[in-house]
């Protein structure tokens, strides 16, 4: 807004008129910063190769032929005992997601301009006083860390029995899946960072498999009406009056340091300014002739000027 001084008891309704060498203040209404950004989340999965090594005893008799005290064949138990080591290759997944920063642009108030016939040049520009941009802090470090693969793992031995003959193994690699799922850890993963204003956005502890998500930057607030104010801009004594000159202005947002992935400083424009009129009206002091030794009052007013009917007068307006 462009009004006449001071703020709150203003002498003038500048849409009506106002003099010259009267003077106007500016005041501007913003949102105390603006801010961009895109969180993303990543998600993958981290494969490992895992050989289980087996012990399997096998066990079988398929007894024998002796002969007896008679003379005659008998059959005896005939135990047969083997070692089998086998060894499986099984495939372990591992899944992931961690949090990063895609887009962050934060900007804060560099300048307000106002523009109006009024004005002092014709225009006014108003830094921000007394004001505060907000505080961020961002790392860009957010990754994943596979665990360690240990090559090979020794399963829990098995003993298998067969009949009369040597018993086969049959076992495939998801019968020993689970000693593999044991020997692979949880993938660890940091999120990127983010503080705002004394506040955790994005956090970047080291956690399993995945990161927390993250929260949201809080929204501005209006600035005081004391950030974008300037008080005393006099109106020139050589403008001529001019009824409802138009008003505008423009508001300019610095891109601040720190900004991920580009970004520009950002101008936009303020609408609805109330006009000005300057006008400044004519003082004159005007005279009339006084008749009074013809005054026929019984008490004369003394400090009127006395008009006669039928009499001369003169009214002297002077410019």
């Amino acid at each position: 807004m462009i009004k006449a001084d001071q703020r709150g008891n203003e002498r003038f309704d500048v849409s009506q008129g106002i003099p010259t060498s009267e003077s106007l203040y500016g005041n501007v209404s913003s949102l105390n910063y603006l801010f961009e950004n895109k969180f993303v989340q990543k998600s993958g999965k981290c494969t490992f190769k895992v050989n289980v090594e087996k012990t399997y005893t096998l066990k079988w008799d398929p007894g024998k032929t002796v002969t007896g005290p008679d003379g005659k064949p008998k059959q005896e138990p005939d135990p047969q005992t083997e070692t089998e080591t086998k060894v499986f290759s099984v495939t372990v997944e591992r899944p992931y997601s961690f949090w990063t920063i895609d887009t962050l642009h934060v900007f804060k108030i560099d300048e307000a301009s106002l523009v109006n016939y009024a004005l002092p040049n014709g225009g006014i520009k108003i830094s921000p006083s007394g004001y505060s941009p907000p505080g961020y802090a961002a790392s860009t470090r957010g990754k994943y860390y596979p665990p360690n693969n240990p090559g090979t793992v020794t399963a829990t031995p098995e003993t298998k029995t067969g009949g009369k003959t040597k018993p086969s193994i049959t076992d495939t690699a998801s019968s020993v899946k689970s000693f593999a799922e044991k020997a692979i850890d949880k993938v660890e993963v940091e999120n990127d960072y983010l503080q705002f204003n004394g506040s955790t956005i994005m956090d970047n502890r080291r956690v399993k498999e995945t990161g927390s998500s993250p929260g949201r930057i809080p929204e501005p607030t209006v600035i005081g009406q004391n950030v974008l104010y300037s008080p005393g801009n006099m109106i020139s004594s050589t403008k001529v009056n001019k009824a409802s000159t138009p008003s505008s202005g423009s508001i300019k947002f610095g891109l601040m340091s720190g900004n991920i992935n580009g970004g520009e400083d950002k101008t936009y424009p303020i609408y609805g300014i109330n006009s000005v009129t300057v006008h400044t009206p004519v003082v004159m002091y005007p005279t009339i002739t006084d008749d009074q030794p013809h005054n026929q009052r019984v008490v004369p007013d003394m400090s009127r000027a006395a008009l006669i009917l039928n009499r001369p007068f003169t009214v002297t307006l002077p410019t």
